[in-house]
């Protein structure tokens, strides 16, 4: 797919997300597969704030010598999901999608007041036994060590069933936690250190 970049700046207000987000509570029902939207939403330059680090750690558990904690780049880049799931462009209405599963690389330590490039954008359809599921991307560059994709469903898209997902992958949502080993540097997180963490990333996936 090619996709059209945008540079988001300054990033969306709470209240106009909400706004959007009650305008795309309707859209007109579709039948077979309706293309994704095509931006490539861009924020060039997001800080780790320790006060923003601080403020989630108190609230998940995490302890301030863990470091950056490795999911909080995702609550960065969550305004840009949703900016792309109450596009007019994007086929279903956001309200009543729900969240599956979050899988997170991270290649070096993040540290606090360093400036992220975060680059979201709608990668494919992923097969679901009662509807439809979504991967979003936020994509990894070179001023970016961190990756993450997250998979949300939607109950009102029945057009695609596994046994018939050219082109989409299986949703892996019925699996338990996996702690799966990849290329890269996973710091501690979930408020637990873990041993000799080098070439290791997380991927949770509720039950």
């Amino acid at each position: 797919m090619d996709y059209v970049t945008q540079i988001i700046d300054p990033p969306p207000s709470r209240s106009r997300l909400l706004l959007d987000g009650v305008r795309a509570l309707r859209k007109p029902a579709l039948d077979g597969a309706p293309p994704l939207p095509t931006q490539r939403l861009v924020r060039s330059a997001v800080e780790l704030s320790p006060v923003g680090i601080g403020a989630y750690g108190r609230a998940c558990g995490f302890r301030r010598e863990q470091g950056v904690p490795l999911s909080y780049p995702h609550v960065l880049a969550f305004p840009l999901h949703l900016m792309l799931l109450t596009r007019p462009s994007f086929p279903y209405p956001a309200g009543g999608m729900v969240h599956l599963a979050n899988r997170i690389r991270q290649h070096q330590r993040l540290h606090e007041g360093q400036a992220l490039r975060l680059e979201v954008y709608c990668e494919r359809w992923v097969a679901h036994p009662k509807g439809q599921a979504l991967s979003i991307a936020t994509a990894p560059t070179a001023q970016t060590p961190w990756c993450g994709k997250a998979t949300a469903f939607t109950c009102a898209a029945r057009w695609q069933t596994p046994s018939a997902s050219r082109g989409t992958t299986r949703c892996p949502c019925r699996k338990k936690a996996c702690y799966a080993p990849s290329a890269g540097y996973c710091p501690p997180i979930w408020g637990a250190v873990l041993p000799g963490c080098r070439g290791t990333s997380i991927r949770f996936i509720p039950r």
